[in-house]
């Protein structure tokens, strides 16, 4: 995955390795990158309350990329900048996370993050799948194994693994 823009972010309905190339990036002007596990269950009862004409939500074109609003970006300084406040953590990041999980949902990347939340539960299967494979990657391999750990047909899991 290629970025040209330094505002953008990446949703991944599974932790699977992924490869970007940042082109602009150098030892002058480095790339920073920020991690933020979003949790779906709270995701879906939010959704409940967007109104998502209001927002203008579309999935987003690639699917997985979608720019950075500077709301959105607000929250993730507010969230990295309690670092240098460590007793403000216990009270303030869970509400700071709930606020980036909402700028998410109501901006740019909301319709995405919505087909995420949506088929969150196969994704959480495909994704139980994945962690024992990491776990179990040195022995035998029975594709019918890994289907009925997901509760999924063959065909299915191949497509929602794929």
């Amino acid at each position: 995955m290629v970025f040209h823009n330094e505002n953008q972010l990446v949703l991944t309905a599974i932790d699977r390795p992924t490869v970007f190339w940042i082109p602009h990036a150098s030892s002058q002007k480095p790339y920073t990158a920020l991690s933020i596990d979003i949790d779906l269950d709270l995701a879906r009862q939010m959704m409940a309350h967007i109104d998502v004409k209001e927002c203008n939500i579309a999935p987003t074109p690639s699917g997985l990329t979608a720019e950075v609003t500077p709301e959105l970006l607000d929250c993730v300084l507010r969230l990295t900048r309690l670092i240098e406040r460590p007793s403000e953590i216990a009270v303030l990041a869970d509400l700071i996370h709930r606020e980036i999980l909402y700028r998410v949902l109501s901006g740019p990347a909301g319709g995405s993050l919505r087909q995420i939340a949506l088929l969150g539960s196969q994704g959480q299967r495909v994704s139980k799948v994945v962690t024992w494979l990491r776990e179990h990657f040195r022995g035998p391999l029975r594709i019918n194994q890994l289907a009925k750990m997901a509760g999924m047909g063959v065909s299915t899991l191949h497509r929602h693994f794929s």
